[in-house]
């Protein structure tokens, strides 16, 4: 059977079970701020919650920030709905690398798989930011938010878009984040339905999506001209929000 790639691109406004808290970083709204200098534009970004300091890439001319964390652990809430991040302001977080992926399941096939997931972690919710380095917090370019694919149970977030970027002048902002895969993101059966969630990885894009527009303005993005893309089960999300 021929195998053919999603790829799906949607402006969209998105609506939240009643379950999910509505305004997930509420609370750290008031301490939220970049500095802002158009001649040197702060890399150093205060979310409420934590501090992080990103890095410029001379090579691209993009101002880049690694593993910022959305969300606390899941391994605390499993099959829950996720929750935006515990305070942590004790330092300045360094976003230079990228944060550790979720656990992985193989391929299903006819032969048994080992999976070794030694370098993953429930620990995962994290994203990346890209912008182009003379933006500052009252920019406002528009935002393209990745959700990456791998069948809802594998990839991650580890993508670089420079050079998508580069092809449109750098006049846009790039967003990567992840999210639960696997039966920890997508397990469904009716204990999960009445004590959780069967759909634990939709809710971690959308907390991801909160946090684009609670948090983009600081990078010098506009939250209302936000566009969501996805390849094959980043795609068939994309639909999954409409």
């Amino acid at each position: 059977m021929l195998s053919i790639p999603v790829f799906l691109l949607a402006t969209v406004a998105f609506a939240l079970p009643p379950s999910f808290n509505s305004h997930p970083y509420a609370q750290y709204q008031s301490l939220s701020k970049r500095a802002s200098n158009v001649s040197n534009p702060s890399l150093t970004v205060d979310l409420g919650y934590s501090i992080y300091t990103g890095y410029i890439d001379r090579s691209t001319g993009l101002n880049t920030w690694k593993g910022i964390r959305f969300g606390q652990d899941t391994s605390k809430y499993r099959w829950q709905a996720p929750r935006a991040p515990l305070t942590n302001r004790s330092q300045v977080i360094s976003a230079t690398s990228y944060g550790p992926t979720c656990p992985q399941a193989p391929n299903a096939g006819l032969v048994y798989q080992n999976w070794d997931s030694g370098s993953t972690t429930e620990d995962c919710l994290f994203l990346n930011v890209q912008t182009p380095s003379n933006v500052t917090s009252e920019t406002g370019r528009p935002v393209f938010v990745a959700i990456h694919g791998g069948g809802y149970g594998s990839g991650s977030s580890q993508y670089d878009w420079s050079k998508l970027m580069a092809s449109n002048d750098n006049k846009f902002i790039a967003v990567s984040f992840q999210y639960r895969l696997n039966a920890f993101g997508f397990l469904s059966s009716d204990e999960v339905y009445r004590k959780g969630t069967p759909n634990a990885g939709l809710l971690d894009q959308q907390l991801a999506l909160h946090w684009v527009q609670q948090y983009i303005d600081l990078f010098g993005g506009d939250k209302t001209k936000v566009t969501i893309f996805g390849e094959s089960a980043g795609g068939g999300s994309v639909m999954l929000h409409e």
